[in-house]
């Protein structure tokens, strides 16, 4: 789910800021402009673990100095068939929603829920399921136990379709 990405990215720094320091600025800068981001190719951006290298790119428009930085940073990027758990934060009867990282966002529609034989209890506000248990050793009693998705509970979903949007991937997921 999670992976560890060698990235690239261009820091720009006021002259000022040209100390003994600069590395440790440059690593702020870093975390503060790129950390909890979300692109299409890389991902987004969980944490920025540490810097691997610092180049110098001369600017001719700027008085600001550009610096090339490669760094190790923890992503994820969700892709289809990718299995993936959340907690959900909203449940109606259409489905159930849930985030990760506020950058992706999940929905397991109805109909899907149907399929794993979960209804919706509008008197509770949510998923269950009744299971049924026969045994060779209880064939005359007939054992029945119910299984809830609530707002604390962890669902393990495989992604269907995704879709990134700006700042944010948006998925529709399905229990596994």
């Amino acid at each position: 789910m999670h992976a560890i990405s060698i990235l690239n990215k261009d820091i720009t720094v006021e002259p000022k800021h040209l100390t003994k320091d600069i590395k440790e600025y440059i690593f702020s800068e870093l975390k503060k402009k790129y950390e909890k981001t979300c692109s299409d190719t890389e991902g987004l951006i969980i944490s920025i673990e540490h810097i691997i290298s610092i180049d110098n790119i001369i600017n001719k428009d700027s008085i600001h100095i550009t610096f090339s930085v490669i760094f190790q940073a923890l992503t994820i990027k969700p892709e289809k068939d990718m299995i993936i758990s959340f907690i959900p934060s909203l449940i109606l009867s259409k489905g159930i929603f849930g985030k990760l990282y506020d950058n992706i966002n999940f929905f397991i529609p109805e109909s899907s829920l149907k399929q794993s034989g979960y209804i919706f209890d509008t008197d509770t506000n949510v998923f269950k399921k009744d299971n049924e248990s026969d045994s060779e050793l209880e064939s005359k009693r007939e054992t029945k136990t119910e299984t809830f998705i609530t707002c604390k509970t962890e669902v393990n979903t495989i992604i269907e379709q995704l879709k990134y949007d700006t700042v944010k991937y948006n998925c529709i997921v399905r229990l596994t």
